[in-house]
Order: C-alpha cells, then structure tokens, then sequence
C-alpha cells in the first residue's frame, strides 16, 4: 500500500497449389486433331474453383488495450484437375481471410458506481470529522483510477510508477486532466471498502491524501482479480 502525496503542478520531483500446368506446349492443334478423329471428344474442361479461406478470428481486447489483429485466414481447396475423354484442364483455388480483433473492455474502462460511491461518503466521513471541504466524485478521475487498477492487475506490478502511463501525473495528463493539485493512493487485497478505507486511515501518507483541504475532486478505481486481488486506487486533484 503506498501513497503519492501532494505534487503542485509546478513541482517536477515527487514521493499446394497443386495446380497442372501444360510447360511449353501448344494444346490448341491437339485439341483440333482430336475432335476430328472422335468427335465431341477432347473437350477442355476448366478445374473448379478452390474454396474461400476461412477468416482469421482476432483476439478480443482489454478494457483500454485494442484486441489483437486476427490471423490470415487459411488457403481455399485447390480446383480438381479433370481429363475426360482425351482433355486437358487445369484448377487452382486460393483462399483469403481477414480477421479483427474487438476490445472487450467493459470492466476496464468503468468502475463499479456502488464502489466509487461507497469509498466518497467514508471519504468525506473523514473529511467532515477534520473539518475540512468534503470531495465531489469525478467521472474523468474515475476513469484514471479505473484504469490504474486494472493496469496493476494486468501488469502484475503494485506500484505508482506505472509502466503503461508513468507516474500518476503523467497519467492524468494523458487523460486530459489537469490539475494545480493532484495525489494518488493505491493499496491492494482489502476485501471490502470498509477494510480498505482503515488500512489507508491508519497510514500517515494516505491519510494526509484522503484529509489534505488542497483537493476539491476524487477518483476511485477497483479491479478484481490478480495476484493481489483486488487492487484500489484514489486520485485526488484541484483543478
């Protein structure tokens, strides 16, 4: 569990084709000399066109992170050769398919609202018995903190430093949010929002987050699963 805590915005420093092919012959003076011994004998007869490939199937996505482009799709069936009554013919099939790949992010990208909730009312709980200015819950924040959650679970990492966005300051700002104050809590394996918000009062670093009257927004961002399931992040800003 650890806590990054009060950054101004102007502080740089913080805590086969098995296709027959006649090779150099004249079939045409053949095909004419046949007909005449045997007539309607030596018809040429075109192979049947190979199957369409199959399509490549594509890999679904992950809450931010666009899915996998899908595979080439396999080779159609080559044309049958067929040679009835004395003619030639010659069949080729090719096969082409294209797969995509559709981010499935539906967790990812949005928090639980009973969660974000929840962690805001015990927020301001604490706020208001410190006589400070309670919070407001911010949908952009949520988005930050969500996704900061989820990418410490995807990436097996529990840390501020993120080596998707960078730190949280960055990572705000890739999300368009901007700020004159701005800190992150995170902490990981409480089972319940009650456990989570006594783990972060009881340390001085989260707690002076959770108190601090520099910020007037909140950002709350839960994901289950992972070695450390689940993971929680707050990021608090003033504009």
């Amino acid at each position: 569990m650890y806590a990054r805590t009060d950054r101004p915005n102007n502080v740089t420093t913080y805590d086969n084709d098995r296709t027959l092919r006649a090779k150099g012959v004249d079939v045409n003076p053949l095909n004419d000399w046949l007909r005449q011994l045997v007539p309607g004998a030596g018809n040429y007869y075109n192979g049947t066109t190979g199957n369409t490939g199959n399509a490549g199937a594509g890999n679904a996505g992950n809450g931010y992170y666009n899915g996998n482009a899908g595979n080439t799709g396999y080779p159609g069936n080559a044309g049958n050769y067929r040679n009835p009554n004395a003619g030639t013919g010659t069949g080729t099939g090719t096969g082409t398919g294209a797969g995509t790949g559709t981010a499935a992010g539906g967790g990812a990208g949005t928090v639980d609202s009973g969660i974000a909730n929840q962690i805001l009312q015990q927020v301001n709980a604490e706020r208001s018995k410190a006589g400070v200015q309670p919070l407001t819950l911010s949908a952009e924040l949520n988005k930050v903190a969500q996704a900061k959650s989820v990418d410490m679970r995807d990436k097996g990492y529990f840390d501020h430093q993120s080596p998707t966005y960078g730190s949280p300051f960055d990572m705000m700002k890739s999300f368009g949010v901007s700020y004159s104050y701005a800190g992150e809590n995170i902490a990981a394996g409480q089972q319940g929002v009650q456990a989570v918000m006594t783990a972060w009062m009881n340390s001085p670093g989260h707690r002076q987050n959770i108190l601090s009257p520099n910020y007037t927004k909140l950002g709350v961002g839960y994901a289950k699963g992972g070695s450390m399931n689940p993971y929680w992040t707050q990021e608090f800003i003033r504009p």
